[in-house]
This record gives structure tokens, C-alpha cells and sequence, in this order.
């Protein structure tokens, strides 16, 4: 059986309207089609018509199915599987950030912390610049000097990120209570000053900033396993190889990072070896 060219068109046009998830409102009522990139002035937008470019003034609502690869991402950046993550979360932000859509905003984020992990440093840094600049009344805002103190920590720069951590965290430790979105932002700086305490050679106070964030902060558990499993090698350290052995167990069983996990378990055996009760 032979298709006719006018049936076998119709269908590939059909089937591509079928694809393309994303919807644009305006005053004209809703699009259909996909959605190429984004500035502050305007959203270029793809139809079966071909390209447009409409004025994000004229557009009152966006609709963008959350793909599963964004969540696929997620779990990788908090399995420690940085280059997968950033693989992943590039090309999602590179056509949609900039949008008022709370997945989207939070997989720029989520971005720059994967390019942190990789150490891609200035990358890092271009994409929480473009985060400030997208998204300049978002909570997450008032984290962004921890994760520009983190990229400092990660440049070796204790020097200009220590003031920097010290004036984030200490008057939001003073309040009497942190609010939800400020606790991620004081459980990083507050593992990050004692990153910059121990390379000072400052094991106690390291070891207390690490402790308020297991203490504290139980609820962020990426922080609280970084926390804990920085806390058991101070411990190990100190040859406080029960308070060791101890985490690293509790890291081996339960820390989402599988970084973490595979030398929490390899630090636990070889204490438990050397050292047993």
C-alpha cells in the first residue's frame, strides 16, 4: 500500500505538534510548540510555522512539562555524580533558564553546584551570575555568597572566603529561628568555614562548625553526611576512634553521596581492624 504525500505530511505534522510539550499565552490566546531560548526582553519561540520571537511583556503564562531527565539529574548531583548532572541539567538551562517555572529555576541552580564538583570553577561561578541576574527576587538569593564562598574554599582562597562565610552565617545563627530557605545556605557555610578552619590547622573549631551542621541541620541530608563524614576524619585525626568509627558506620548505611559512602565503609573496616573494642 502506497501513502499518499498529502497523508504522510499531515502526519509528520501531527506528530511533531504531538512532541512539543510547551505552551506560551497571550493575549491571542495559547501556542503550541517548543520553546528555544530565553532573554530578559523576549521568548523565541518554535512552531509549525516556523520561528518566532514574542515579547515576554505579552506572554501571561508558560507551561513547560518538567522533563524525567531533570529528575534523573537531581539524583545524580546528590549521588556525588557531578559530570552526569551537569551533562544532564546543560542543555535544560541553556533553553529554558530565565523562565518564571520553579523546576527550571532550581536546575540552574542545581548546575552550578554540579560545575563546582567537576571544578569547573568559572563556569560555575558564569552560571550563579546568571542565576542573580534571572532570578533576582528568588529565596535562593540569599545563598548565593555561600556558593561564590565555595567556589573561593575550592580556589584554595580561604583568605577572602572566610569573612565572607563569617558574615553570612553568624547573625543568622543569632536568630531565633532560621527560616526554611535560609538553612541550606547556612549548613554550606557553615561546612565551608570549617573547611577553611582546618586548612588553618584549627581542628577544634572546624570540628565544632561541622557538628552545628549535624546537629542542626539534619533536615538538608547532602550537608549533613558532608558535614558528619569531615567530622569523622577529625575525629580519626584526633585518634577518637570510637566517635569515628561511629560516623563512618552511619555513613556507610545512610549517606546519599556514594563518594561518601564507598570511603566512609573502607575508613570504618580498616578502624574496625586496627582498633576494635
Amino acid at each position: 500500500m502506497t501513502l499518499k504525500p498529502w497523508f504522510v505530511a499531515a502526519l509528520c505534522l501531527l506528530l511533531s505538534t504531538v512532541t512539543r510539550a510547551d505552551t506560551i499565552v497571550t493575549s491571542d490566546g495559547p501556542r503550541s510548540g517548543e520553546i528555544v531560548r530565553v532573554d530578559a526582553q523576549n521568548i523565541v519561540f518554535r512552531m509549525d510555522v516556523g520561528e518566532v520571537t514574542i515579547p515576554r511583556t505579552a506572554i501571561t503564562e508558560v507551561r513547560v512539562d518538567q522533563p524525567p531527565a531533570y529528575e534523573a539529574a537531581v539524583n545524580a548531583l546528590g549521588a556525588g555524580k557531578y559530570a552526569e548532572a551537569v551533562q544532564t541539567l546543560k542543555p535544560i538551562t541553556d533553553r529554558l533558564a530565565g523562565l518564571d517555572v520553579d523546576w527550571v529555576e532550581d536546575a540552574l541552580w542545581r548546575l552550578g553546584d554540579a560545575l563546582v564538583g567537576e571544578k569547573k570553577l568559572t563556569e560555575a561561578k558564569a552560571v550563579f551570575d546568571r542565576f542573580k541576574t534571572f532570578y533576582p527576587d528568588s529565596p535562593r538569593t540569599a545563598g548565593l555568597d555561600t556558593k561564590y564562598a565555595r567556589i573561593l574554599v575550592a580556589q584554595n582562597n580561604c583568605s577572602e572566603a572566610t569573612p565572607l562565610l563569617t558574615k553570612l552565617v553568624e547573625p543568622l545563627l543569632a536568630k531565633k529561628a532560621i527560616t526554611e530557605d535560609e538553612e541550606p545556605a547556612v549548613a554550606e557555610g557553615l561546612i565551608l568555614l570549617g573547611d577553611c578552619q582546618r586548612a588553618a590547622g584549627k581542628l577544634d573549631d572546624a570540628l565544632d562548625s561541622y557538628l552545628n551542621v549535624v546537629a542542626l541541620f539534619d533536615l538538608e541530608p547532602n550537608f549533613a553526611a558532608e558535614a558528619k563524614y569531615k567530622a569523622a576524619r577529625i575525629f580519626e585525626e584526633k585518634k577518637n576512634w570510637r566517635r569515628a568509627r561511629g560516623f563512618y558506620r552511619e555513613l556507610g548505611e545512610s549517606a546519599p553521596q556514594a563518594d561518601i559512602v564507598a570511603d566512609a565503609k573502607k575508613r570504618f573496616a580498616a578502624l574496625t581492624e586496627a582498633h576494635p573494642e
